[in-house]
């Protein structure tokens, strides 16, 4: 393994500015897979991300880089991405095996629990009826440590966005009822 303290930063430079075109090509071709739903082209791209990459003094891996790297002009990451198209797989590869933080932010100060719900409004309208997001969020609640009461830059949350999206209700009851899962979890049972 190399390390920035085996290196001059002379070195690091010079291999940094060498492997920036891939890294940089690899963290475009996301998006698109992600959309696709292809997991199995995510996980090429995260194999090939984990050549280019250097681990550094924080032991910053390419997982962490695949999973919080801005893949877009406005500041989505891989994960967010994956959340707001419903991509339950990708979800859940980003945060299980690639430390993917659900309570990062974009520049708007949505978090992955916020893009799942905003996800939801795109898919309701689609073959699925949003049960993707609706999956996605579950999840998050049950299997992550997603902040479910953060404020975007507008102080507004995933439930009121959940509230003003679905006029039917369904999405917000089912949010409510995954946070009231969260709050009080079920009793551990023991077989005898």
């Amino acid at each position: 393994m190399t390390t920035l303290h085996s290196k001059s930063s002379q070195q690091i430079k010079q291999i940094q500015q060498e492997r920036l075109p891939s890294t940089r090509r690899i963290l475009r071709a996301l998006p698109s897979a992600i959309i696709e739903g292809d997991l199995e082209k995510v996980k090429k791209l995260a194999d090939q991300l984990e050549k280019h990459v250097i681990k550094g003094e924080d032991d910053q891996s390419s997982g962490n880089l695949l999973s919080s790297a801005p893949i877009n002009k406005f500041g989505w990451t891989s994960l967010h991405a994956a959340c707001y198209y419903g991509k339950l797989d990708i979800v859940r590869f980003l945060c299980q095996s690639q430390s993917a933080d659900p309570n990062a932010k974009n520049f708007n100060g949505w978090n992955a629990l916020i893009f799942a719900v905003m996800g939801y409004a795109l898919q309701m309208h689609g073959s699925d009826g949003g049960t993707h997001s609706v999956d996605v969020i579950k999840f998050l609640l049950s299997s992550t440590s997603v902040d479910y009461l953060a404020a975007d830059k507008s102080g507004n949350t995933a439930t009121y966005y959940a509230q003003s999206i679905d006029q039917t209700g369904v999405l917000s009851e089912s949010l409510k009822s995954q946070i009231k899962l969260r709050q009080n979890p079920a009793p551990a049972t023991v077989d005898l």
